[in-house]
């Protein structure tokens, strides 16, 4: 551009010279008018294109130049900032693939301990007898309960800690059985048992308690309120007996809790309790005898007889449903004999606990005191702190709503004079009268 002004500024020059010229000729005639104008023209044009090449040097050094300057700043400020983040992003680029290089080789160290744990139960698929014995599938079950879980068969899905097999072994078997809360007071390891199979009925299985369970189980459906202790029997046979046991099989249990030599016994139907009192009827030939019994230890047929009957003594079996009326007489007679026995227990009960006043002691060197009642005054039948006790509204009479239980059986037996109240003498001496005896003084 600079360069186009010095070729305008030339271009200029030789415009003006020509001009010039050109007026010079004009005025001697030498050139026309025409020729001037055109000079003159020329001379303007120059002028023109110098002050357009000038300004477009002007423009070029003042903002042009400047603006570019100031674009290229920002562009390479920009190339900076760019450069910075595309190196932040290389390094994200770079810490991601680290960590996914880290995440697959766990990924691979997991699945390397999959494979490996998924070989080892693919061989535990192979399920191997620990001992001899007989495979028994897991669906039978003493419980009892209803159930929904599916029975084990072949094609059954089965779950973790699922039991699939028993293996019994049919040279060391057991009885499982349970006993009631009101018997396991007499079970306990050791003791020896009688079985008896169904499915041999005319053998007898003997064995040993191995195993009494410390806690009780419900009983089974639809009698889930029973308590039954789960207990293990084992038998004691030789192994050729054993053997011919199957697993599953129905039995039934005699437990030998005790043993006696020489032992009275009765069966159970031919005792009755009436009242506190054992009685067994007793068949004389021609009539009955009705006879107290004591008895000892029981099972569930016989009772230990150990006062009141001999041996040889025909016993009537049901006594209830022969001698009804009988049996209804002698206890209402026990009942009323037990409850007058019972309120003179507790009549002796409460004289013995009546509170005593003290006698005063007279002065020293005093004369004797008496009593307040007087020397020699008797005692008040019943005890004057125990009249006064029950005598709670204070009006020197007992009515029959203060009177204690065991005077109110006899109330209107010691209401002599039928008024409704118990007086003073009317009540029931609980000692013998005594006399205050002066103390003599010291």
């Amino acid at each position: 551009m600079q360069g186009d002004v010095a070729i305008a500024n030339e271009e200029l020059i030789r415009s003006k010279d020509t001009l010039q010229f050109t007026t010079g000729q004009v005025k001697k005639g030498y050139a026309s008018q025409n020729e001037l104008d055109a000079s003159r023209v020329a001379a303007q044009q120059a002028t023109l294109k110098l002050r357009g090449a000038e300004e477009l040097l002007h423009v070029l050094q003042n903002f042009t130049f400047k603006r570019n300057i100031a674009e290229l700043n920002a562009n390479a400020k920009e190339s900076e900032r760019e450069l910075a983040r595309v190196r932040l992003k290389a390094l994200s680029a770079q810490t991601q693939c680290e960590k996914e290089a880290n995440a697959t080789k766990l990924t691979y160290d997991v699945e390397r301990e999959k494979l490996a744990r998924l070989q080892t139960q693919i061989e535990a698929c192979t399920i191997r007898a620990p001992q001899d014995g007989e495979v028994v599938y897991a669906n039978m079950s003493n419980s009892g309960r209803r159930s929904d879980q599916p029975a084990i068969e072949a094609g059954t899905t089965v779950r973790e800690r699922q039991a699939i097999i028993n293996l019994p072994d049919i040279k060391q078997m057991k009885v499982d059985c349970r006993i009631h809360e009101s018997l396991i007071g007499s079970i306990r390891k050791g003791l020896r048992a009688r079985i008896r199979v169904d499915a041999y009925p005319d053998e007898i299985y003997f064995g040993e308690i191995s195993h009494v369970s410390s806690v009780p189980m419900s009983g089974n459906w639809p009698n889930t309120d029973l308590r039954e202790y789960q207990t293990e029997v084992r038998l004691t046979d030789g192994v050729d007996k054993i053997k011919r046991l199957r697993p599953g099989l129905t039995s039934q249990v005699e437990v030998l809790v005790d043993s006696r030599e020489n032992v009275l016994q009765v069966p159970i139907q031919s005792v009755v309790t009436v009242s506190d009192k054992q009685v067994a009827f007793v068949f004389t030939g021609t009539t009955h005898e009705r006879r107290y019994v004591k008895l000892g230890a029981a099972n569930q047929s016989h009772l230990e007889i150990l006062e009141g009957l001999n041996e040889g003594d025909k016993v009537i079996m049901n006594p209830r449903s022969q001698f009804s009326a009988e049996i209804a007489a002698l206890e209402s007679e026990l009942n009323t004999s037990n409850s007058k026995n019972k309120v003179a227990e507790e009549s002796n009960a409460a004289a013995a606990s009546e509170v005593e006043t003290p006698t005063p002691t007279p002065p020293a060197g005093g004369p004797p005191r008496e009593s307040a009642e007087g020397a020699g005054a008797p005692r008040r039948p019943g005890g004057e702190t125990f009249f006064a006790r029950l005598d709670t509204n204070k009006d020197g009479f007992i009515s029959q709503d203060e009177a204690p239980e065991m005077l109110k059986g006899r109330f209107s037996e010691l209401d002599k004079d039928a008024d409704g109240k118990l007086s003073r003498e009317e009540m029931p001496a609980s000692r013998p009268p005594q006399q205050a005896q002066p103390q003599p003084a010291p």
